[in-house]
């Protein structure tokens, strides 16, 4: 199967790209934005939950809607994933509780994808019975608010099963058990690809995993240098700092599947604190290149 005719790769840049705790801040996030505005013109909003509740989300997306940037995805925070896999019931009402919010805010500023971690890294070991269990209220929301879930295949330490491909098959089973499946896309992280045991960077065009790609609807971007953590600290590689071979790999998702959609985005969110402008500029360059071959 061919790429279809007018699928286009969509540069963009994740606000997290400025780094934490600012991300958590919109003035500053969309400031940086703005900066950016000559090198990209359209961003992924990684949810700033301390200006959220500090403004209160009518003035929340006022503020937004009044920079008057393009968003195409709105990343849900990481929280969401915690709080499904709780083993208190309260605390998973406030997961979709909390997911409501965001994917009301997603409409509201004109975009229609909310990239979501269904579960969380060290906290993902009721994956099968928690996490995934909540997998259709959550769709429900995001039919509720007319936006699509974009579940991202981020890493697993705990639970039954380890591999997050395996584990987006079990979400894409479920939704169209549930005939949900019209609610819900796949995000996939290059760097996340590369970092798991075993590596899955590659084996994701396996044919075991075709499935995935007609409901891919989100692209990150990282490069991957061998390891995730030094010291316990979290590193990054910007893309072509890192040992992956990203052009191949793009070459490969454009010349392997089908596509259901027309439009694939494409985000940059490797982080350069302060923000360092000039590297971002320099990186976008290279997702721009990725996406227009």
């Amino acid at each position: 199967m061919r790429l279809l005719p007018g699928v286009k790769l969509l540069p963009a840049c994740s606000t997290g790209v400025i780094g934490h705790p600012t991300a958590d801040r919109i003035d500053p996030v969309l400031a940086m934005c703005q900066q950016l505005r000559p090198y990209v013109n359209s961003f992924e909003l990684m949810w700033p939950g301390d200006s959220y509740r500090a403004l209160g989300e009518e003035e929340f997306v006022k503020k937004i809607k009044k920079a008057r940037l393009r968003f195409c995805a709105v990343h849900a925070s990481r929280k969401v994933g915690i709080l499904l896999g709780s083993l208190k019931q309260e605390e998973q009402r406030d997961g979709l509780n909390r997911l409501r919010q965001i994917c009301r805010v997603t409409k509201a500023i004109g975009a229609r994808l909310v990239v979501l971690h269904l579960w969380e890294p060290k906290h993902d070991e009721h994956f099968e019975t928690h996490n995934l269990a909540q997998l259709p209220a959550a769709l429900r929301i995001a039919q509720e608010q007319g936006v699509l879930l974009a579940v991202e295949a981020v890493p697993c330490d705990r639970g039954k099963e380890r591999n997050p491909l395996k584990r987006i098959l079990a979400v894409i089973s479920l939704a169209e058990r549930t005939g949900l499946q019209k609610h819900l896309g796949v995000t996939l992280d290059t760097e996340f690809l590369a970092s798991v045991y075993p590596d899955v960077f590659q084996a994701v065009f396996a044919k075991e995993y075709r499935p995935i790609f007609r409901y891919l609807r989100h692209i990150h971007v990282k490069d991957f240098s061998g390891q995730a953590f030094i010291g316990g600290e979290r590193v990054y590689s910007h893309p072509g700092e890192g040992n992956l071979n990203l052009p191949g790999w793009f070459a490969r998702l454009r010349g392997v599947y089908r596509f259901t959609y027309k439009n694939l985005a494409v985000s940059l969110e490797t982080p350069a604190p302060g923000p360092d402008i000039p590297r971002l500029a320099r990186s976008l360059g290279y997702v721009s290149r990725l996406c227009a071959k």
